[in-house]
């Protein structure tokens, strides 16, 4: 063997030890995706409740993202896969933009009008119009005598007395703050709206193509 084979053979080799150092190193250093166990107990769930596929999307009342979202995608979900029954699909209200409690703390009034059979075909008729009719973000629209009158047009049967009652006592004022501490610790501090998870696994893209493409593919695992 001649000195070029030879430094050829041992440039080869000091080259493929890089390249195995540097692989083993990106491999060990590649954060896992995180999957969350979220506990949607006692919060609006609609769809099949048995399903092994789960969606859960913290949404703010306020929010102009997820005005747009509850517009344009989640008709897609529920049509394609809420309506067909191969989902669980939960929404958690949350509150963090400034004067949003009241419109959160509402919803929760809707969904818990009877405590011992809560009503989440009512929260979601509530929440469509909230989103199909929510004022400018900055804006102080959130208040009781606002979202009354909301309430009273998105569903003309509903007590509203009742409604009312519970929204001057904040009756789930404690409740909000804990689905909103549960936002942070699933998003790690970062809770930015809407926040979508299928099957504990966050999507981070919400567009029409990247949610249904993550369902699916939890359908099919």
């Amino acid at each position: 063997m001649n000195s070029s084979t030879q430094k050829s053979i041992l440039i080869g080799t000091i080259v493929l030890m890089v390249l195995l150092v540097v692989g083993n190193f990106i491999f060990t250093h590649i954060e896992p995706t995180s999957s969350y166990s979220l506990n949607t107990n006692n919060q609006p769930t609609i769809g099949n409740l048995k399903a092994a596929t789960e969606v859960v999307v913290f949404e703010e009342p306020k929010c102009s993202a997820c005005r747009d979202y509850h517009n344009t995608v989640f008709p897609k979900i529920k049509e394609e896969f809420i309506d067909t029954d191969q989902i669980k699909y939960s929404a958690i209200p949350v509150s963090f933009i400034q004067g949003s409690m009241p419109a959160a703390e509402s919803l929760l009034c809707i969904y818990y009008q009877d405590e011992k059979k809560p009503n989440a075909s009512d929260f979601f008729t509530f929440l469509n119009y909230l989103y199909l009719h929510q004022p400018p973000e900055n804006s102080d629209w959130a208040t009781n005598e606002n979202l009354a009158a909301m309430i009273k047009k998105a569903d003309p049967s509903i007590n509203l007395s009742k409604i009312e009652k519970c929204m001057e006592s904040h009756v789930y004022f404690t409740k909000i703050k804990q689905n909103t501490a549960e936002g942070l610790r699933v998003t790690k501090g970062n809770l930015t709206t809407p926040a979508l998870f299928v099957n504990g696994v966050r999507v981070e893209a919400t567009s029409v193509e990247a949610v249904i493409n993550a369902i699916k593919k939890a359908i099919k695992s």
